[in-house]
C-alpha cells in the first residue's frame, strides 16, 4: 500500500466556491507520491483551506462525483455519485502552511487514476483559492457551479493504492 496526495497549498485570496475537480494521477504543485501503475486507487480524505478559524460556516458534508454537475440542486443525488463524507470532520491549522485553517473530511471510494472527479460541498463555501498557476488536474466551480478554469481551491486529496 502506497500513500500519495494531490492538491495545491498556495493561495491568492478567498472566494465563494461550490466545487473543485481533481485527477488522481496529477499531483499538482503540492502533491506527494504517485499511484504508479495502479489501475485503481482509494480515496482516504479531502481537506479544504479556509480564510479564518470560524468553523460555523463550514460545510458539514462533501460529495465526490464521476461527472461534473451543472446545477447546485444536483448535489447529493445518487447519479454518478462515487462517495460522500460522513458527518465527522476534523478542523485544524497549518496543513497548508503556518497560520492556515482547514477542514478534513474522511471519505472512502475507489477511483480510476486517470479519470477526473468532482468534489461538491453541501453548501457553497468561502475558501482560499489559487488563481495564478492553479492545479493542472482540475479547476474550481463558483457557487452556481460555473467552471472557473483558471482557479483552484486550496485543497489536498489523500489516497492510497
Amino acid at each position: 500500500m502506497a500513500d500519495f496526495t494531490v492538491g495545491v497549498f498556495a493561495y491568492d485570496g478567498f472566494r465563494d466556491l461550490g466545487g473543485q475537480s481533481f485527477t488522481p494521477n496529477v499531483p499538482g504543485p503540492n502533491g506527494t507520491g504517485t499511484p504508479g501503475t495502479a489501475t485503481q486507487v482509494f480515496l482516504r480524505s479531502i481537506s479544504l483551506g479556509y480564510p479564518n478559524s470560524n468553523t460555523a460556516l463550514r460545510t458539514g458534508k462533501i460529495f465526490v462525483y464521476a461527472q461534473e454537475l451543472t446545477d447546485p440542486d444536483q448535489i447529493g443525488q445518487l447519479d454518478y455519485l462515487v462517495g460522500q463524507s460522513g458527518t465527522q470532520v476534523i478542523d485544524g491549522t497549518d496543513l497548508f502552511g503556518s497560520g492556515t485553517y482547514y477542514r478534513k473530511f474522511s471519505i472512502t471510494a475507489g477511483l480510476v487514476p486517470s479519470s477526473k472527479y468532482f468534489i461538491y460541498f453541501e453548501d457553497y463555501q468561502s475558501l482560499r483559492y489559487k488563481g495564478s498557476s492553479p492545479y493542472s488536474g482540475g479547476y474550481a466551480q463558483d457557487d452556481s457551479l460555473v467552471d472557473l478554469p483558471t482557479v483552484s481551491a486550496q485543497f489536498q486529496v489523500e489516497m492510497y493504492t
